[in-house]
């Protein structure tokens, strides 16, 4: 019996940790305190078998790979496929903040060209600015859910964007379309992504 509990207990700390999520997390997902989820890692206690089907079908196996040791062979038999790892509230909070970002975007430009009608101004300028501003919000959720791959990606995408953003500022409004000789300023998102990527390295785990 014992040797089952130690074998559940290592299948469901390996299982959370390569989804990405800490113990904290997982319980907010199960309604259960991270101390709970902590004794089932560590075999002390076991889920009842309700939870333990919910958590089988949350990583996308069956039970029996639960109980079974974690060889390559035990992996193939009773795996059922990856399991979406973002919850339906969490994509509903994302399109809302885009919704959001670029309506804040259309609010401005409308505002600029009733206010300034008379001149010439780049009223596509704040899309550019709210497309950075996505990107960095999509960074933020992904790098909040511990899905390294996405976040890193999208924090390579922000650093550009961002860069981009300011460059276009500057060439549009900076005397004589000075701005537009600053493209050195795109130098500096290399050693700003290697800090990114070295701050998602070696970001904290349980």
């Amino acid at each position: 019996m014992q040797d089952i509990v130690e074998t559940v207990a290592k299948n469901l700390a390996d299982l959370r940790k390569s989804r990405n999520l800490t113990q904290g997390q997982l319980a907010e997902r199960f309604s259960y305190s991270d101390k709970a989820i902590s004794k089932w890692e560590h075999g002390e206690t076991l889920p009842d078998l309700g939870t333990l089907q919910q958590l089988a079908d949350f990583y996308g196996v069956t039970i029996d790979y639960l109980t079974h040791e974690p060889t390559e062979d035990n992996r193939k038999l009773y795996s059922k496929g990856p399991k979406p790892t973002i919850a339906r509230r969490h994509w509903f909070a994302m399109a809302l903040t885009l919704v959001c970002i670029f309506f804040v975007a259309t609010v401005a430009t409308v505002a600029v060209y009733i206010l300034h009608a008379e001149e010439e101004l780049s009223l596509w300028l704040p899309f550019v600015w709210a497309a950075a501003g996505a990107c960095f919000s999509l960074s933020c959720f992904f790098t909040h859910w511990r899905l390294k791959n996405e976040a890193v990606g999208w924090w390579v995408v922000t650093d550009w964007a961002v860069l981009t953003s300011i460059y276009v500022s500057m060439g549009l409004y900076l005397p004589n379309g000075s701005g537009w000789a600053l493209w050195v300023i795109y130098i500096i998102g290399a050693p700003v992504m290697v800090g990114l990527l070295l701050s998602l390295r070696y970001q904290g785990r349980d």
